[in-house]
């Protein structure tokens, strides 16, 4: 059965750093029982990085509106601050009270449900892309980052003499047979 206690940290190898279990012999067969190394994909620079992933994916999983209102407030500052007076311009020059008309209230009116329902699909397109952005990240985040290798064990002499006698004993057996006439 394989052993997963005792894990030591070998020298790292490159971007690779192994995990790998004491090896324990047997006594008298010198019988190497299986174990499990484990292998990590990523330095502890990386780790760090996958770590931000995903503590900012969940963020923005949990609210991915996030940001969207200084978009909002620059949008809605531009109307009032640009459009609205660039309208009443426009009507003012036009002639004389128009400026006070319904022409200008139902097109300042107009305008400005324009800009609401084009503020609100922004901002459902904008949740959309911080959601699909926040489910990347946490993939990233949630890649694993350790790799596990079953070892079998090795055998020793014992096994080593078994498997060359195992090998010899069919030979001889014939051999010794065809002696006595058994084949």
């Amino acid at each position: 059965m394989p052993r997963t206690k005792g894990v030591q940290l070998s020298q790292p190898q490159g971007l690779v750093n192994q995990l790998q279990l004491p090896k324990q012999k047997t006594r008298w067969t010198g019988y190497e029982e299986p174990d499990i190394i484990g292998i990590n994909n990523y330095t502890p620079e990386q780790q760090n990085v996958l770590n931000y992933l995903l503590q900012s994916g969940k963020g923005q999983l949990e609210n991915p509106y996030q940001g969207f209102e200084p978009i909002k407030q620059n949008a809605l500052s531009t109307f009032f601050q640009e459009i609205v007076p660039a309208l009443q311009e426009q009507f003012s020059a036009s002639g004389s009270n128009s400026a006070s008309s319904g022409t200008i209230k139902s097109q300042l009116s107009g305008a400005g449900a324009n800009l609401a329902e084009k503020l609100a699909a922004f901002q459902a397109h904008f949740g959309q892309q911080n959601q699909q952005n926040a489910l990347q990240q946490l993939q990233l985040g949630l890649n694993p980052r350790t790799d596990f290798i079953n070892r079998p064990g090795q055998g020793g002499w014992a096994q080593g003499a078994a498997n060359i006698a195992s090998g010899i004993l069919p030979s001889i057996g014939r051999t010794v047979g065809s002696w006595f006439g058994w084949y």
